[in-house]
């Protein structure tokens, strides 16, 4: 006896079960990823002109961050990362199937929160410092995660997908 004459709902296709598309891009990831474009590129800018940020005296907290050991990684200063990170959200908004994108703000957000902790807490606690700048910057990339997680696609049940939490249950990982 097949599902539907037992009254079972028949499977769904493939075509049906597929996350729906975004028309426009998404905006408020869009217009989230512009304002941390402009903040790091303006840090980025100052940095490499070797002017002092707005607001940043010499020896204040802000000079004291931004000129520390962990204010560059391979020569190049953190605040240019920031700003190859949200442009990469800004390209991520264009996608249009909803679930790719989800996926990848995700991925790219949660990266962007850990890796600002870290820098922070290496601000507050060693160099007993904070650039208003860079906590902004951090707050921003809360907001974007937060703006992420709120627009989780409905039709995705898991992060991986139903073969992804296939896989991790062989692993025992659920």
């Amino acid at each position: 006896m097949d599902k539907a004459a037992r009254g079972e709902e028949p499977a769904k296709s493939e075509a049906s079960r597929q996350l729906p598309t975004r028309a426009v891009p998404n905006w408020p990831l869009f217009v989230l990823a512009l304002v941390g474009m402009g903040l790091t590129a303006y840090l980025t800018v100052t940095v490499w002109s070797g002017e002092s940020v707005a607001g940043c005296t010499e020896e204040s907290a802000c000079d004291v961050v931004l000129n520390s050991r962990w204010s560059k990684l391979f020569g190049l200063p953190i605040s240019f990362r920031g700003f190859l990170v949200y442009s990469s959200l800004a390209s991520v908004a264009w996608i249009k199937r909803a679930g790719a994108q989800w996926k990848l703000a995700w991925m790219i957000s949660v990266f962007a929160v850990l890796y600002s902790g870290y820098l922070t807490t290496i601000s507050l606690f060693e160099l007993k410092a904070a650039c208003p700048y860079c906590l902004s910057s951090a707050t921003l990339f809360l907001v974007t995660l937060g703006t992420t997680i709120y627009q989780r696609p409905r039709g995705s049940r898991t992060f991986f997908g139903a073969r992804g939490l296939s896989q991790r249950r062989r692993l025992g990982l659920s």
